[in-house]
């Protein structure tokens, strides 16, 4: 990103150029490409024009993202556990930013309509879990909706309908690749970064996925 930043020839113009050039169809590169998402829009930001030189001073963290990351799990006859990564998909926050909780829940509509993206290309029937990073977008998913306001409740409505049949469950913010993705990591990283490849240390463990479960505090709506 420095690199890009310290090039004579760095622009938005150019910024955009690259992403277009990057073939991401699954998803691999998500926390490298998200990057240069939260740069060029730290660029419309500070409203810097086409053809500028970028300047150094961007404040790169003002701008947020977020995605999701599906994996296939597989337990082999010899109870040996195989998780590999199967797709990503990534957005950078709007500019009108929504509160927090809210927020985590188009995080979760995103999975849930990814999740049944990839569903239909698999030829056997598999069956799904699903983590959120937030706590009370897991417990509303399992509530009635009538009681959320309308952002919450068309979004819920939706998520329901696509993952009725699986279970959704908590997983704390470092251990949810979700994270690798919203912060981004440079591309020299990604290759040796376990937890974007295979997922946080429990889910390849033999032990069945249901039964992995944290504890649930359930808040009222914000």
């Amino acid at each position: 990103m420095i690199n890009i930043l310290a090039n004579d020839c760095s622009t938005k113009r150019f910024i955009l150029q690259i992403l277009g050039r990057i073939f991401n169809p699954i998803g691999f590169l998500g926390p490298f490409i998200i990057r240069l998402k939260i740069l060029l829009q730290e660029l419309w930001i500070a409203e810097i024009n086409w053809d500028n030189k970028l300047p150094f001073s961007l404040d790169y963290v003002s701008v947020a993202a977020y995605g999701c990351v599906i994996f296939l799990r597989r337990v082999t006859h010899d109870n040996r556990v195989i998780v590999k990564f199967a797709r990503s998909k990534s957005r950078v926050t709007p500019l009108k930013l929504l509160t927090l909780a809210p927020f985590g829940i188009t995080r979760m509509f995103l999975i849930a309509r990814l999740s049944k993206q990839v569903s239909k290309y698999l030829k056997f029937e598999a069956k799904c879990y699903f983590w959120a990073n937030s706590n009370i977008c897991a417990y509303w998913i399992k509530g009635k909706i009538n009681n959320y306001k309308p952002f919450v409740k068309n979004r819920v409505r939706e998520i329901q309908n696509l993952t009725e049949r699986y279970i959704w469950s908590h997983c704390p913010e470092k251990e949810n690749p979700e994270y690798v993705l919203s912060i981004g990591i440079p591309a020299s990283d990604l290759t040796k970064n376990s937890l974007w490849w295979h997922g946080p240390p429990w889910l390849s463990k033999p032990s069945e996925l249901g039964q992995v479960k944290w504890k649930m505090t359930i808040l009222s709506e914000i």
